[in-house]
């Protein structure tokens, strides 16, 4: 069970890599990059370990990613999205959207509802990960200001 976490790990962090070097990232912002996808994937097999729903764990693990983008974006003065991005790479699901084109080529439509349900919950759940996480620190960084202005 572990070697297989260790795999998946290294997988999602090889795939986040390729992406980094896809979108023509600095060499000094890969590394960073790459290491999100990684880190992305460690979070949500911790939070599928822990016996939490599909949904959840993609939520939280989207979460994690985008927090993870925002801290690299502010410490290296760079835009968000060239963090953000190959940090979510791995929990695309292209398994269950896999799955719910093959149903479909075989007329299985009660399969392919199912599945594609699934597929659509897991991107809402990503974006709604994402989009949580960046309004709630606009909402701070908003607040930050007035005070500041307040002074």
């Amino acid at each position: 069970m572990m070697k297989t976490y260790i795999i998946e790990i290294l997988c999602a962090l090889l795939g986040s890599f390729g992406f980094s070097l896809l979108i023509n990232l600095k060499k000094e912002k890969i590394f960073l990059a790459s290491l999100g996808g990684g880190l992305t994937c460690f979070f949500y097999l911790l939070m599928v370990s822990q016996s939490v729903g599909n949904f959840t764990a993609y939520f939280w693990a989207s979460v994690f990613a985008t927090l993870y983008a925002e801290m690299m974006a502010r410490i290296l003065k760079a835009p968000v999205t060239i963090f953000v991005i190959p940090a979510v790479v791995p929990l695309i699901p292209g398994g269950s959207l896999y799955y719910t084109m093959e149903c479909l080529m075989q007329k299985n439509f009660s399969m392919v509802k199912e599945n594609a349900v699934e597929t659509a919950l897991i991107a809402l759940a990503i974006a709604l990960g994402i989009t949580g996480v960046i309004i709630v620190l606009d909402i701070i960084s908003l607040f930050a200001r007035k005070q500041k202005i307040g002074e």
